[in-house]
């Protein structure tokens, strides 16, 4: 009798444990935040360093490419091609457009400095104060083409857990939680994963730009975001050599893979025709940004006015510096024009962080640094 007393006991404190443990292991079983630091944040437009561009519409003339210059502490617009034919009565065919400007980057970026020097020693008589009075237009309108690059790994390791934990039963997580937590991480780590480089094809003409209405497609219940970093390539060419590599780069944009999740996993475990449902849109910065540090790439998520998430680029970058990036990329083609965002940066989605996804109504809004500007969608 005392031994099967005995015996009840032990049982009920072997299951009282493991439910203990369960509880336990349930509040360390979280995703791994990744917060850029405010300082890396905090880095705005350097004028010295870097040029920045966009493209605003104009009633009579359409699409005026236009350069960024700093004014008393305020950012106004300067149309480039009116500029310079007002200034030096020459037209250049450089400013025609975006395409334009980016396959003769180099060429441009001295005569650009020196229609600035010109333009401040007159004051700036042609600037524009930008936002407030123009209608910014997506600085590339359709890229020669889209990929979609290497995604961080701690990225990964927080979207692995979700997944898992969303494809589980309840008696599955019963087992995996403790699991996970006994063995310190050890099913969603990715220390015994090497990192590869990989890409895939986008969809180059879903784009959006800042204060744009993304449509959410009829029966989509979890769009995502995707915060990146995008490289432009200035010239075509395959197979160069890492020293050459930098002398492709144009410049830089903010980009958002827009994610519909359910259709991605369908895409994993069905169609085997890589993602093509689920990432149907992105959107694309207003602002071009050449010579920016790529390692502190960095953006704020708001969702309806309330911070979210930040994410930074470094991770992508240690893993591969840009310039081996861009010699790998070269294996398949480089393009004047084409745009390569270089992966989903760590804390970049809301998937992998377990924030709801989002719904009609929601003004999503990405602040990038560096220049790169602020992005902001309503979700209709």
């Amino acid at each position: 009798m005392k031994t099967k007393k005995t015996l009840i006991l032990s049982s009920i404190v072997l299951i009282a444990g493991y439910f203990l443990l369960v509880f336990i292991s349930n509040l360390k079983d979280h995703p791994i935040p990744f917060p850029a630091s405010e300082e890396v944040l905090a880095m705005g437009f350097n004028p010295q360093k870097s040029l920045k561009f966009c493209v605003y519409q104009d009633k009579s003339k359409g699409r005026v490419l236009s350069t960024v210059i700093v004014k008393n502490n305020q950012e106004y617009l300067l149309p480039l091609a009116s500029s310079y034919l007002s200034l030096f009565d020459t037209s250049i065919t450089y400013f025609e457009n975006s395409h334009a400007l980016i396959k003769n980057i180099k060429e441009a970026k001295p005569l650009v400095r020196k229609l600035i020097k010109e333009a401040s020693a007159l004051g700036f008589p042609n600037a524009t104060l930008q936002e407030k009075d123009v209608d910014l237009q997506p600085f590339m309108e359709i890229p020669t083409k889209l990929l979609h690059g290497t995604q961080s790994m701690d990225h990964y390791r927080n979207a692995k857990r979700a997944a898992v934990k969303r494809g589980l039963p309840n008696l599955g997580r019963f087992i995996l939680i403790p699991y996970n937590f006994v063995t310190n991480d050890d099913f969603y780590s990715t220390s015994e994963e090497d990192q590869k480089f990989d890409f895939f094809h986008g969809n180059n003409t879903g784009l959006y730009t800042t204060g744009d209405t993304v449509p959410l497609q009829e029966g989509v219940k979890e769009l995502d975001v995707e915060v990146e970093l995008a490289v432009v390539i200035s010239k075509p060419g395959r197979n160069i050599a890492k020293e050459e590599a930098n002398e492709y780069i144009a410049g830089y944009l903010f980009f958002n893979d827009f994610t519909d999740r359910e259709a991605q996993r369908k895409e994993r475990s069905e169609t085997y025709t890589g993602y093509q449902e689920s990432k149907y849109i992105s959107s694309l910065g207003a602002y071009f940004v050449t010579d920016i540090d790529p390692s502190k790439f960095a953006v704020r998520t708001l969702i309806n006015g309330k911070e979210v998430a930040s994410a930074c680029n470094d991770e992508i970058i240690d893993f591969m510096p840009l310039d081996e990036q861009i010699v790998n990329y070269s294996k398949y083609f480089l393009a004047s024009g084409q745009v390569i965002a270089l992966g989903t940066m760590r804390g970049g989605s809301l998937f992998e962080l377990d924030i709801p996804m989002l719904r009609k109504g929601d003004v999503v809004e990405f602040q990038a640094n560096q220049g790169l500007g602020n992005t902001i969608h309503t979700i209709h």
